[in-house]
């Protein structure tokens, strides 16, 4: 068995099992961007520039260093089997962040218990190549003839999704939008069901920037956050109050 893997958390199990206690038929090989001659000198370049913008980044994913999780943004969440709970969730939100190639196009749903101020990640898909009508086809399974909240940069895309019959409306984001929507997430408690691997992992190494000397910014890091994006746009109604959105739907996507 060959595992590789970037050390994103000093407490993932593979720290555990091999790297603190170690095993005697393992053999560990480190490698980082200084091993690789066949990187070309602009690569580099802004490798190299991580480590001024993001130096908590830089330690993990070119020096190969085991990330800290005192910089982590979400402490307040906790995977469980919701297979048993789920039937009985009835205030449903859905969001979607568009990928094709390099990204992933990640959906998520969640149930909102507003009055416990608690947020479960119940349904997700994370697929990459997907064209709009298979998009639309994973969907039409899921939402149940249900909303949902696109990333507004691919008009487009919601109105094509439109015409495959989805309620598809375009987030408002905005500046601060993103500071503004990781604030109401980390006011609630935050409930993942286990079979949403994708979740699980963006939730738990989703984290601040850091300058070279170690001191937290106010930016997250904008990678691997594909359905936490999702999960902002899922709930933005929520957050900013505009419930007439849904009553005056257009089916255009833009309102």
């Amino acid at each position: 068995m060959t595992l590789t893997f970037n050390p994103i958390s000093e407490l993932h199990w593979l720290k555990k099992m091999f790297f603190d206690v170690g095993r005697d038929n393992s053999y560990i090989l480190k490698t980082t961007y200084l091993d690789n001659q066949f990187l070309d000198k602009q690569y580099i370049a802004t490798l190299k520039e991580l480590e001024q913008q993001d130096y908590n980044y830089y330690r993990v994913y070119a020096l190969g260093d085991w990330g800290s999780i005192g910089n982590v943004i979400f402490s307040n969440w906790e995977k469980r089997d919701l297979s048993k709970e789920i039937e009985h969730f009835d205030n449903i939100f859905n969001g979607l962040d568009w990928g094709f190639s390099d990204d992933p196009t990640a959906f998520i749903q969640v149930h909102y218990d507003k009055k416990k101020k608690e947020i479960y990640i119940i349904n997700e898909f994370y697929k990459q190549g997907q064209f709009i009508d298979e998009i639309a086809n994973d969907l039409k399974d899921k939402l149940n003839d249900g909303y949902i909240t696109c990333d507004s940069s691919e008009p487009r895309s919601i109105a094509d999704l439109t015409r495959h019959g989805i309620k598809a409306l375009s987030a408002k984001k905005g500046p601060g939008s993103i500071e503004y929507g990781v604030k109401f997430l980390q006011s609630h408690k935050i409930i993942i069901d286990n079979k949403c691997t994708n979740a699980i992992k963006e939730v738990s190494s989703y984290r601040w920037k850091e300058d070279k000397n170690g001191n937290s910014l106010t930016q997250p890091v904008d990678k691997d956050n594909h359905l936490i994006d999702s999960l902002r746009y899922s709930l933005e109604r929520e957050m900013l109050g505009y419930t007439e959105r849904i009553k005056n739907y257009s089916g255009k996507g833009k309102r």
